[in-house]
């Protein structure tokens, strides 16, 4: 099972996200994450963050050297989930425009 302990990640990524009009804290299976219109679009997982995308959008991020598919159960991988992992927590600040396309698919 991946790190439930987000304690790196959640004041980058709160800095960022909270900003989102509508999008509020949430939990779901033991992760901390952001829920906008009751729908989960990221989820914490250790040193990264998980986003919800479609399956074409995922495919193409899954080219990045920080990316990998979410697979919080071993053989469980969430076909519509990338998990972007970089070396500096810090660096998941840049990814504003990530997670705006995640909430755009998750509230069309």
């Amino acid at each position: 099972m991946l790190e439930t302990n987000s304690e790196a990640t959640k004041p980058v990524t709160d800095g960022v996200i909270l900003k989102i009009p509508g999008v509020i804290e949430g939990k779901m299976f033991g992760y901390m994450g952001y829920k906008v219109n009751g729908k989960m679009f990221a989820l914490l997982c250790g040193n990264g963050i998980a986003v919800k995308l479609p399956k074409e959008r995922v495919a193409s991020l899954l080219e990045r050297s920080d990316a990998k598919p979410f697979e919080p159960k071993e053989g469980n991988v969430w076909k519509e989930w990338v998990l972007i992992e970089p070396a500096d927590p810090n660096k998941l600040a840049n990814e504003e425009a990530l997670y705006l396309e995640s909430v755009e698919y998750v509230t069309p």
